[in-house]
C-alpha cells in the first residue's frame, strides 16, 4: 500500500484572510497530480501492479475520478481514496489514532488489504464509494470550521453583551441529547 500524501492547498485569494471573490476555483492539484505521475511512471519501470495507491490528501468531489484515476489506470495501478482526518497541533496523534478511516472505492470489492490493514490496527473503517468519501472529507472539515465559527461568534457576542462565553458554550457541550449528537444529521424527512 502506497499512501500518497501531497497538499492541496487553496489559492491565495481563498485562505479566509479576505473576503471570498465571487469567482470559484478549485484547489490547487498541481502537486498531487506530479506525485501521481511519478507513481506511474515508476511503475511502468517494472513497478508492482500489486500496488494499492491509497490518496490520503484533501479533495474535492469528482477529484479522483478526473485527475487520479485516469493517470493511475494507464500505468494499471489499484487505488483508493483514503482521507486522513487530521487537525494541526494534533496532526501526529490523528494519524496514528485516527476516528475511524474513510476508505473510497471505485469498484466496491476493491483493496481488502487496505480494510485489513485498518482493522489489523483495530481502527474502524467507513467504505463507500470515491465521491462519497471525497464529499466526507470535505464535510468533515466543513463541520469542524462551522463550529470553529459558531464558537468564536458566541465569544464576540459575550465580549459586547457582558456574558461569559465559557459559561455560554458549556451550556451548549452539555447538550449532548441533540446539540452534540448525531440528532438532526440524517438528510431527508424528520
Amino acid at each position: 500500500i502506497l499512501f500518497v500524501a501531497v497538499q492541496t492547498p487553496n489559492q491565495p485569494m481563498y485562505d479566509g484572510t479576505t473576503r471570498v471573490p465571487s469567482h470559484r476555483v478549485d484547489f490547487d492539484y498541481t502537486y498531487l497530480t506530479k506525485a501521481v505521475d511519478a507513481i506511474a511512471s515508476a511503475s511502468s519501470w517494472g513497478g508492482s501492479h500489486r500496488t494499492l495507491v491509497a490518496i490520503i490528501s484533501t479533495v474535492l468531489p469528482g477529484t479522483c475520478r478526473a485527475y487520479i484515476e485516469p493517470r493511475l489506470r494507464h500505468a494499471g495501478l489499484r487505488w483508493v481514496y483514503n482521507p486522513s482526518l487530521i487537525a494541526m497541533g494534533t496532526t501526529i496523534e490523528d494519524f496514528l489514532v485516527p476516528e475511524y478511516a474513510i476508505i473510497g472505492k471505485s469498484i466496491p470489492a476493491m483493496a481488502p488489504e487496505l480494510s485489513q490493514f485498518y482493522h489489523g490496527m483495530d481502527i474502524k473503517t467507513m467504505e463507500m464509494g470515491v465521491e462519497s468519501a471525497e464529499l466526507l472529507k470535505v464535510s468533515y472539515n466543513t463541520y469542524i470550521g462551522m463550529k470553529i465559527n459558531f464558537a468564536n461568534s458566541i465569544m464576540e457576542i459575550s465580549h459586547k453583551t457582558g456574558a461569559d462565553a465559557m459559561l455560554v458554550m458549556s451550556g451548549i457541550k452539555a447538550a449532548d441529547r441533540r446539540l452534540i449528537s448525531s440528532a438532526y444529521l440524517t438528510p431527508g424527512m424528520g
